[in-house]
């Protein structure tokens, strides 16, 4: 700011200057006697118009550091603010970025272990506990403990992974986890291999269906005529059901087994927990019922009693009153045989 004043006011001199010299050489050179006069004056007046431009300029570049001044001041005040916000800021970030590093490692120590877990999933037995475990979980969030049973095995020797208790039938639920082939059809790349995939995915789902229509559906040892097959995995569901535009489910239909996921079983859950209801608010109007029954003859012998109380009450008070009547008569006899009889005229004379 100060560099551009200064500069400013050079400019404004030499432009003075280039009009003192235009002016002198414009006039006209006048006798010996009189020429230095005019010159002295001339000189004089420009002389004192640049003094008063100057001073003007003195006192306006003096105002304009004196504010400039003040700007800078509070300049350097709001930067000394801002470098302790930025500097706080920077700490703040500093930390964050601590946080975000030991968040990056757990999400990567996180990654590390769902890359053991799949590689663990590729092992049948594994896939199978987990559906198990899985299953037993919903049941035992869902159901009461009574109605339901884990690992019920049948007379054949077979042994299905749960049964829900519905009255006096049973409702078998076996957990089926086919991925081997799922997780091929999900990698490839080539349509060829896909559709490849799929087929061989889709006979394992079938193969699984057989297996649970003919080894736990026995209406013989108390079944329903359907069972359950719970699938623990949602991808695998969706792919099952909907992707296959329905021919595997209605295979499944015509087998009477019911694939469901887990969000779909909590719901079969939900229904057979307001069915237990309905059976238990049943058997409860049963037994009211029957206690209805005794009490209605327990009041049939009680009215029965009452009325031969009843009876009794009035052969009671007929007794009494022909009592009553008799003690009266009683009564009149007794006043008589009191009272002395006078002879009459009429009466029979007594002779010695």
């Amino acid at each position: 700011m100060v560099n551009i004043i200064i500069v400013s006011l050079g400019i404004v001199v030499l432009v003075l200057l280039a009009a003192i010299l235009f002016l002198l050489s414009k006039v006209r050179k006048p006798a010996p006697d009189q020429s230095i006069p005019l010159l002295q004056q001339q000189l004089s007046q420009i002389s004192e118009q640049l003094n008063n431009q100057i001073n003007t300029i003195s006192t306006q570049v003096n105002q304009r550091l004196f504010e400039s001044s003040k700007i800078l001041q509070e300049t350097n005040q709001s930067i000394g603010n801002r470098l302790d916000s930025t500097a706080q800021i920077i700490s703040r970030v500093d930390s964050s970025l601590g946080k975000l590093y030991e968040s990056n490692q757990q999400i990567f120590m996180i990654g590390k272990d769902i890359s053991k877990l799949s590689d663990l999933l590729r092992a049948p037995s594994f896939r199978g506990g987990i559906g198990e475990l899985m299953l037993e979980n919903l049941l035992h969030e869902i159901l009461p403990v009574q109605n339901y049973t884990l690992k019920h095995k049948f007379k054949n020797g077979q042994q299905v992974d749960a049964v829900i208790l519905l009255g006096d039938k049973l409702v078998p639920v076996d957990s089926k986890f086919p991925y081997e082939n799922f997780k091929k059809v999900m990698e490839c790349t080539s349509e060829l291999e896909k559709t490849r995939f799929k087929k061989d995915f889709y006979r394992d789902v079938k193969c699984h269906i057989d297996k649970i229509a003919s080894s736990y559906i026995l209406p013989e040892e108390g079944t329903f005529d359907f069972a359950l097959m719970y699938i623990p995995a949602e991808n695998v569901f969706y792919e099952t059901i909907i992707k296959d535009e329905g021919t595997i489910y209605h295979y499944a239909l015509q087998k009477k087994v019911v694939p469901v996921s887990p969000n779909s079983f909590f719901a079969y859950l939900q229904s057979i927990v307001l069915g237990l209801k309905g059976l238990q608010v049943e058997k409860n109007a049963q037994q009211i019922i029957l206690y209805l029954n005794h009490l209605r003859n327990d009041f049939h012998k009680f009215q029965d009693d009452f009325r031969v109380v009843g009876s009794h009450l009035t052969n009671a008070r007929n007794k009494f009153e022909e009592s009553e009547r008799q003690l009266e008569r009683f009564s009149d006899r007794l006043e008589n045989a009191s009272q002395p009889k006078q002879l009459d005229s009429t009466s029979p004379k007594i002779t010695e």
